[in-house]
C-alpha cells in the first residue's frame, strides 16, 4: 500500500512539474512533446506505454538551443517502472543521468537490467539546476 502512494506522489509530482515548465519553454516545446511521442509511443528503457514523458538528454537550460532538437530528447515513463525518474534523473528530479544514452542502449541490448541502471544513474547523476 505504502508502495503504491509512494507511486502516486512521484507520477503526480513529475506531471505537476511538467506543466510548471510550460512557463520557461519554448512556444514549440508542447508540438514538440507531443511529436516524440507519437514517433517513439513507447519508454526507451522498459517500453511501457503508460504515462510516457519527454526527458532531454542534455538539459535544456544548459543548452537552450537544444531544447527542441529531437536527437537530444528520449521518451521516458512514469508507469510501474518510473524510468524518468529513477533512471533519467537518479531518483530525484533535481539531478540528471549524464550516462542515459548508454544507459538505454545497455538495457536494450540485455546487458544491465532497470535495477542497475536505476542505481548506476543514482551514483552517476549531477546536479540539474541552471547556474
Amino acid at each position: 500500500m505504502l508502495a503504491l502512494i509512494t507511486h502516486a506522489l512521484r507520477v503526480a509530482h513529475s506531471v505537476v512539474r511538467e506543466h510548471a515548465k510550460r512557463v520557461t519553454r519554448s512556444p514549440q516545446w508542447h508540438g514538440v512533446r507531443m511529436t516524440a511521442i507519437k514517433d517513439n509511443p513507447r519508454c526507451a528503457c522498459c517500453g511501457d506505454t503508460t504515462n510516457l514523458q519527454v526527458h532531454h538528454l542534455v538539459p535544456f537550460h544548459t543548452k537552450p538551443e537544444l531544447e527542441l532538437d529531437p536527437k537530444n530528447l528520449v521518451v521516458v515513463c512514469m508507469g510501474k517502472n518510473e524510468c524518468h525518474i529513477l533512471i533519467a534523473h537518479g531518483d530525484s528530479f533535481k539531478r540528471y543521468n549524464p550516462y542515459l544514452a548508454a544507459d538505454i542502449k545497455n538495457i536494450q541490448a540485455g546487458t544491465i537490467s532497470l535495477q542497475e541502471a536505476a542505481q548506476r544513474a543514482k551514483a552517476n547523476s549531477l546536479l540539474n539546476e541552471p547556474e
